[in-house]
């Protein structure tokens, strides 16, 4: 059966209202012509920029959450939604684990897979769930310098 973590929904709303408060910004600095002055071919550069920025923002903010909120595991693999479907991730196959509390990056060698724990309800739960099923590197052996 795959579970997955549930999300911190106090973070989501923050992130959301980051997003759209810095995007009511910039359109109040634009439309009030604070910045843009020089007339009309400025004003209009300025407005495409804003509009392209706050666009390009939220939809990287929505799909990240999205993309936490969908990602699941059980005892053999970890899933998550990529834009091209699916990406799965065998524990056993975990060639690489890097990251610390903010985000971790999965891969098996073809595909890596992001978890941001802080976006989940409880980060230290997704924290030990991972370290706990990704196998752990062979011991090195000490080599005399």
């Amino acid at each position: 059966m795959r579970s997955s973590w549930p999300i911190n929904r106090l973070y989501s709303a923050l992130v959301i209202l980051l997003v759209l408060a810095a995007g009511a910004y910039l359109c109040w600095e634009v439309a009030t012509n604070r910045t843009a002055r020089g007339g009309g071919a400025v004003r209009i550069k300025m407005i495409l920029l804003v509009f392209a920025l706050i666009c390009g923002w939220a939809t990287h903010t929505g799909w990240s959450l999205y993309r936490s909120a969908r990602t699941s595991f059980d005892d053999q693999s970890i899933s998550q939604p990529g834009l091209r479907g699916h990406k799965i991730v065998r524990w056993a196959e975990i060639r690489s684990f890097q990251g610390g509390p903010a985000q971790l990056c999965l891969s098996d060698g073809r595909t890596k897979i992001i978890l941001a724990p802080f976006r989940h309800r409880d980060p230290m739960k997704v924290l030990s769930d991972v370290r706990s099923r990704v196998p752990l590197p062979p011991p090195r052996e000490m080599v005399a310098g």
